[in-house]
């Protein structure tokens, strides 16, 4: 890791211009160097190995030695600040301090390149808010200012000794974030074993209602439905992304997230170019997602010596499928995923949207994307 700091009074925003050449050259010499950029309104941290310095250099029509690369940290302005606030009282949330503006540009030649999609990286940023903050209702997210929405970003939220709280986030590309406290809960959750599980998720923006004021915990959760959610989990952006499955149609309110899971390696079809989106999910095909995830996020554990030993427990291990067996342990190992009684795992159960949301909240925890 190497860091540089640079003392700026809050809120001005910082520009640090690298050198290409200089980059590409540690990025020979030590492929894993990290950059650690550090202002007094945010820090990001730059992993070397997500820059393409020949594509790069290439498009600029330069050499490196003539080029740069240029991080921005901006906090945002009182106008785009005001916005977002008014964009949060539209969901019922309030805005926690100012927004940040993270942005990276490959400059030479009179040309600019905006780099913004780190592939499977999860570049990691942070920001102070001066107070303590509940980080069960709080929610680092995306700000789009074409549509003023909000996405989850993965973040945990660490209390400092002065009382101030930090916050670190990843994700995978660059933009404006900000936090939001939000405290959502449904009318049918009263006395429900997952009521924490779902109030937290829905309150960090991750899982909607069936309705505002209803969430039918107990109703089953589709394959398009649990690959939404996981994709929203990770943070991931659903810009329209074409699939090969025929019945998964442009249209569908949930293409994009299914272009994403494919494209991220979560999701594979059922036979052929079939995805069949609409069918119930089974908790061996839950299992199966969530441990491609883990591998997506670079979490992975070895389970295969002792799978055996995982899935033994079990009366009916041999109908877990010989596909999901190896995820399966994966998950029960990390204490994402338990038999529905401790002796039946039931495999091919379908899964209700209580528990979906239940090893969501589990798997978000294992690799580190909330407290």
């Amino acid at each position: 890791m190497i860091f540089i700091t640079y003392n700026n009074p809050v809120g001005e925003g910082v520009q640090f211009k690298l050198s290409l050449s200089v980059l590409a050259t540690a990025a020979l010499n030590a492929p894993n160097t990290v950059i650690s950029l550090q202002t007094n309104d945010g820090e990001y941290s730059l992993p070397l190995n997500v820059i393409d310095f020949t594509a790069i250099a290439q498009s600029l029509g330069t050499a490196n030695a003539d080029a740069s690369i240029q991080v921005n940290i901006s906090a945002a302005t009182a106008d785009l600040n005001a916005k977002i606030q008014a964009s949060a009282l539209n969901i019922t949330a309030s805005q926690l301090g100012s927004a940040i503006e993270f942005s990276v540009i490959a400059a030479g030649n009179g040309k600019t390149i905006e780099l913004n999609h780190f592939g499977s990286t999860y570049v990691e940023r942070s920001m102070v808010l001066a107070n303590p903050v509940d980080e069960t209702h709080a929610t680092v997210v995306l700000y789009d200012p074409s549509t003023g929405q909000f996405s989850f970003v993965p973040a945990v939220f660490e209390k400092q000794a002065d009382g101030s709280t930090k916050v670190t986030f990843k994700r995978n590309g660059n933009s404006i974030y900000t936090v939001l406290s939000s405290n959502k809960s449904f009318n049918d959750l009263s006395k429900h074993w997952a009521k924490g599980d779902i109030e937290l998720l829905a309150s960090k923006l991750v899982v909607k209602g069936a309705t505002d004021s209803s969430f039918a915990p107990d109703s089953h959760i589709t394959r398009a439905e649990f690959a939404a959610l996981l994709v929203r989990s990770l943070g991931i952006t659903t810009d329209a992304v074409p699939t090969a499955f025929t019945d998964v149609k442009s249209t569908d309110w949930y293409a994009g997230a299914i272009g994403a899971a494919v494209q991220s390696k979560l999701v594979e079809g059922v036979s052929g170019n079939s995805f069949k989106p609409n069918d119930t999910i089974t908790r061996e095909q839950m299992a199966v997602m969530i441990s491609r995830a883990i591998t997506t996020v670079g979490k992975a554990r070895d389970s295969i010596g002792n799978q055996n030993q995982l899935l033994a427990q079990f009366q009916d291990k041999a109908s877990i499928s010989s596909w999901a067996q190896g995820p399966v342990a994966q998950a029960i190992e990390a204490k994402i995923i338990t038999g529905m009684t401790p002796e039946k795992f039931i495999p091919s159960a379908k899964a209700s949207r209580a528990q979906a949301v239940v090893m969501l909240s589990r798997f978000m925890q294992y690799v580190g994307f909330m407290n």
